[in-house]
């Protein structure tokens, strides 16, 4: 491990410290002003069966809307989502078959985490041997990881593992809701600040320069049994009950 990426490694833990303590902070001062006053807490979610029909919620989007006029709002987290992120110029995929990756992250619980990529067999059994991509499955070896980390070095490896095999047009299947959003707004937030991990992206965006990619977002519903989602997921967790190689993120 160089000396860059241990500072990088220690400026995050120090950051992630100093984060918690004003949450802390924070809290404690909710609790003071609790003190003056009766207060009770109702949980009341968008995504839950009468969200919909939640005025208050209802007039918070219309604010929201007001403030920011291109805001998009994200699909319940356990929602299908059909999201497509075409490049511009492209062909529509209708009627194409072209090579197709599934990929997903998994935490381990202990501040660790793991990703995995898993072509679609007949989206490649076209290609010669030699170009046919192969199935990734690792677990990043740094601490304090989080579930979108995984998500987007998943994303970036499969873009990279992609042009090893110069392959001049794929398609990405992810389940990040996070990612396709944060993505839409070329890694910027709604009130203009940058996305974590812009650094990451930036690398994303130069090997798309030379093949297009296509993303597609994907949930596990009754509806939609997808059973390569759920192998890819299968394949991330494997990676978290084993140390994997190292991965070459942390070489780059």
């Amino acid at each position: 491990m160089d000396n860059s990426f241990r500072e990088t490694q220690e400026k995050f833990a120090k950051t992630l410290g100093e984060w918690q303590l004003a949450s802390h902070l924070m809290y404690k001062k909710i609790v003071e002003r609790m003190k003056e006053m009766e207060v009770i807490f109702e949980y009341r979610s968008h995504c839950m069966e009468d969200g919909k029909n939640n005025e208050v919620f209802k007039l918070l989007k219309e604010e929201k809307l007001k403030q920011f006029p291109n805001f998009v709002p994200i699909s319940a987290p356990f929602s299908k989502s059909d999201w497509i992120i075409t490049p511009i110029g492209a062909l529509p995929l209708e009627g194409r078959t072209i090579p197709t990756v599934y990929v997903a992250g998994s935490l381990d619980g202990k501040g660790g985490g793991s990703y995995a990529s898993l072509w679609v067999p007949e989206s490649i059994e076209h290609l010669e041997i030699s170009q046919r991509p192969v199935d990734l499955k690792k677990r990043l070896d740094f601490a304090y990881v989080f579930q979108f980390v995984t998500e987007v070095v998943a994303i970036y490896l499969a873009i990279k593992e992609a042009q090893l095999f110069n392959l001049p047009e794929i398609r990405v299947v992810t389940d990040s809701f996070f990612f396709m959003d944060r993505f839409k707004r070329d890694w910027i937030t709604l009130d203009g600040r940058r996305v974590a991990h812009h650094g990451l992206y930036l690398k994303m965006k130069a090997r798309m320069e030379s093949i297009q990619v296509h993303f597609e977002g994907a949930k596990l519903t009754e509806e939609n049994g997808d059973e390569l989602l759920v192998k890819v997921h299968e394949m991330a967790k494997e990676s978290n009950d084993k140390y994997m190689e190292v991965p070459v993120t942390n070489r780059e």
